[in-house]
């Protein structure tokens, strides 16, 4: 059986991405499998709840984005690493910036976006869980989009002073930190209808360059500009 990905139907995701970033940086070769939310815990007899799920060509299962980087270092060890040295480290330190700047300040402004891409039983599950989460209706959280991506674009300033210090977040070539980024980016360009980012924003040159990676791996992504 061919290496396999689970990744959702419909709509994309970043930490998604960010296997597909490793699975690439690794050289391997893979077939997609979407799956809709409402499907996740059908699949693979239970044992995930979330995707990316990679299934390997002998039946071996590995969950969760962070685990199948680190399971693609160990098993892999001939291709280049995803993390050397402080490489783990810097990672989780681009990680949470995200999670700190990134997330809070753009997925509330697009999660209407990504619904409107779902139907049926997914779009049910996505509205209630993500309501639930945020503790507003998925309309309450985009109204007024234009009026607050200003300061969404200024929160994320910390990500661009670290894309100033270098090539890439990891020196002079890309690591499992620049693919974290990037998978985000990737995320919000294919569920985006309106720009997330103003034009000469220094982080589409680096955006650009990342999604030209590994042969062009996000440069066939759907969706609209990044501004």
């Amino acid at each position: 059986m061919p290496r396999k990905l689970l990744e959702l139907a419909s709509v994309e995701s970043p930490f998604v991405w960010r296997a597909k970033y490793a699975l690439a940086h690794k050289g391997l070769t893979y077939e997609t499998e979407r799956v809709g939310f409402v499907d996740i815990p059908k699949t693979c007899g239970g044992r995930h709840a979330t995707v990316p799920v990679l299934i390997e060509e002998d039946g071996t299962e590995i969950g969760d984005s962070w685990g199948i980087a680190a399971y693609l270092d160990d098993t892999y060890p001939d291709a280049p690493p995803l993390f050397s040295g402080t490489a783990h480290e810097r990672a989780k330190e681009i990680d949470s910036l995200l999670g700190q700047h990134a997330f809070p300040a753009f997925f509330p402004l697009y999660i209407g976006d990504v619904l409107g891409a779902l139907d049926g039983e997914n779009a049910a599950y996505f509205r209630a869980s993500r309501e639930q989460r945020f503790g507003a209706t998925i309309e309450q959280l985009c109204a007024g989009r234009e009026a607050v991506l200003p300061d969404a674009r200024a929160a994320i300033e910390p990500l661009r002073a670290e894309i100033a210090k270098a090539d890439w977040l990891h020196g002079d070539s890309p690591g499992y930190g620049d693919y974290i980024l990037l998978a985000f980016f990737a995320w919000i360009k294919a569920a985006a209808t309106t720009p997330p980012l103003a034009a000469g924003d220094p982080l589409l040159d680096y955006i650009e360059r990342g999604f030209a990676l590994s042969g062009g791996i996000g440069t066939k992504l759907a969706g609209g500009p990044l501004a």
